[in-house]
């Protein structure tokens, strides 16, 4: 499955949970309209972590975002629209991230098993 890290300041946190909103106002007419762009992206797999959980820079959030090829290109333009930017290790940052999710699951299975 094809992936994209992006990297986001902790301040911009807003500005991403809004490129995912699927009803946005129209500036013209102030009716809610459907952005089927964003409608896509909520349909792949998005993790959010905080940098400093990962052992990476403060005050940045590291996105990871598995899914078509095609929403990947759209997650990066929105992305850049308000500054962030891709991670410069991907590689690295998604195996954190996964390894991370792996030991949060064995630890459910260990309360609960």
């Amino acid at each position: 499955m094809a992936f994209a890290v992006f990297e986001i300041k902790k301040s911009d946190k807003p500005k991403w949970e809004q490129a995912l909103e699927i009803n946005v106002k129209d500036p013209a007419t102030g009716k809610l309209v459907y952005d089927k762009v964003a409608d896509l992206l909520r349909k792949q797999t998005i993790v959010v972590k905080e940098g400093q959980s990962l052992g990476l820079e403060e005050g940045y959030l590291y996105v990871l975002v598995e899914g078509s090829d095609e929403a990947l290109k759209h997650a990066r333009d929105r992305v850049k629209a308000f500054g962030g930017q891709e991670a410069k290790d991907a590689e690295a940052i998604r195996q954190k991230i996964k390894d991370e999710e792996e030991a949060a699951a064995g630890g459910v299975g260990f309360i609960f098993g």
